[in-house]
């Protein structure tokens, strides 16, 4: 048997600050998908009302993303006495990379949060093995990156054309010839992070889910279909993207058909 050495008053405090912690997280979380989803620029007074919180509690909470750069403040034409309020929107500095494999061409582009294209480059795709383009691929990325003028990037999303497992394995992609490729381990790091994988057509219903961060499109329960070099498909219920066990959903591409 061990003792717990740690003197009560610690042990009293840890779990407070955790709590006030885990509440304060929560509390940003909800102010920037509050602005994130709104059709029009809410001043902090409107996300107090929404939020049900004290103004004093909103005020301080945007002020703090706003010096983050995860939110912008935007002017807004004052049509009465009294101090003009001060609308937010989700931060320019702010983006992700999306990065897209396909047999004909490679692309990616930054995007910020307000769901706009700061940069795009594309390039014909290279010959070669998964390797090769994967490291093109690579360096395309790394050519966006250096042209965000001091913008953030928190993350990157690789779309490829095939069934993927765990966010990582390409499992079968029968378009470029490749099967189980870990991409990630090909693909040089991003932005310092390792890319999360995905199949294109779960990304492309995923936009159209979500067409901007935290705004919800016009259908929360589709199917969607692609067909280009291949045939393709998604499912999306209520807003979100249905994987499936194996990574699969929707995917009639890879059903077996008995004509008769």
């Amino acid at each position: 048997m061990t003792l717990d050495r740690t003197p009560a008053a610690g042990r009293s405090r840890a779990p407070q600050a955790l709590r006030q912690s885990s509440l304060r997280e929560s509390n940003l979380a909800a102010l920037v998908a509050a602005v994130c989803r709104a059709d029009v620029p809410p001043s902090r007074a409107d996300l107090a009302t929404e939020l049900s919180v004290t103004r004093a509690t909103a005020s301080r909470l945007a002020d703090e993303l706003v010096d983050a750069g995860i939110l912008d403040e935007v002017t807004r034409e004052q049509v009465g006495p009294g101090r003009p309020a001060r609308p937010l929107m989700g931060g320019e500095r702010i983006v992700g990379l999306g990065l897209s494999v396909d047999t004909e061409r490679l692309v990616v582009r930054a995007v910020d949060l307000r769901g706009r294209v700061v940069v795009e480059r594309s390039c014909p795709t290279p010959p070669g093995d998964a390797s090769a383009v994967l490291e093109a691929l690579g360096s395309l990325a790394d050519e966006v990156e250096s042209s965000l003028e001091g913008r953030i990037v928190v993350g990157a999303g690789v779309a490829v054309p095939g069934v993927v497992a765990d966010r990582s394995l390409l499992v079968r992609a029968p378009n470029l010839g490749w099967s189980e490729v870990d991409v990630p381990s090909h693909l040089p790091l991003v932005a310092g992070r390792r890319a999360v994988v995905c199949n294109e057509a779960d990304l492309a219903a995923a936009v159209e889910a979500q067409p901007s961060p935290g705004r919800a499109g016009a259908w929360s329960d589709f199917v969607l279909v692609t067909a280009g070099v291949g045939v393709g498909g998604a499912v999306v219920a209520g807003g979100r993207v249905v994987e499936g066990e194996h990574g699969a959903a929707g995917e009639i591409g890879h059903v077996c058909v008995d004509p008769h």
